[in-house]
């Protein structure tokens, strides 16, 4: 690791260590704006501290880092100071090495469909699929199968164990 990556990740865990330590955050996506918890995208790290304090902080590659939220599940990533990309872990059978809570994360939505209110690891693949219509594009491999939809202009990706069972969720923008 560079240096300056690795004064980065210094600066990072020191502006997160006085945040508080929480046993589980309920997690609430507002897909009209894309708000989660009123976190939205290009917010800098600072914003984040209401999820509690990250149990990890990943150098992923030059100026993006990886905040670990590991009790409800929740990833976030942020590019050049500003949040870029949402994960929520429902599964973690398909993590690596995972040391996330072995916890039913879950997340309410809200303007997305009136069927799919909330997504957990009870969320089905047809359950999706009825309420998202048909996919942007959709892959499988011999581990997870993966449903990809855009909505104003975000990503949205559902990953789905061979079971059918929601592993994991993504969003982004385009």
């Amino acid at each position: 690791m560079g240096l300056k990556k690795l004064l980065r990740k210094y600066s990072y865990w020191r502006l997160s260590r006085s945040w508080r330590v929480l046993s589980f955050c309920r997690l609430q996506l507002d897909c009209q704006s894309f708000y989660l918890n009123g976190l939205s995208f290009g917010s800098v790290p600072a914003e984040a501290s209401q999820f509690g304090r990250p149990q990890r902080i990943l150098a992923v590659a030059e100026e993006v880092f990886k905040f670990e939220f590991r009790e409800s599940g929740l990833i976030l990533e942020y590019e050049k100071g500003h949040l870029n990309y949402i994960g929520v872990i429902f599964d973690y059978s398909l993590e690596a090495h995972s040391t996330f809570a072995d916890r039913a994360a879950e997340l309410c939505v809200e303007n997305l469909n009136s069927s799919l209110t909330r997504l957990d690891r009870t969320t089905s693949l047809t359950q999706v699929l009825d309420a998202m219509g048909p996919v942007v594009d959709d892959r499988s491999d011999a581990e997870e199968s993966l449903l990809i939809y855009h909505l104003n202009q975000h990503v949205l990706e559902f990953e789905f164990l061979l079971n059918g069972r929601l592993a994991r969720f993504n969003l982004f923008p385009e």
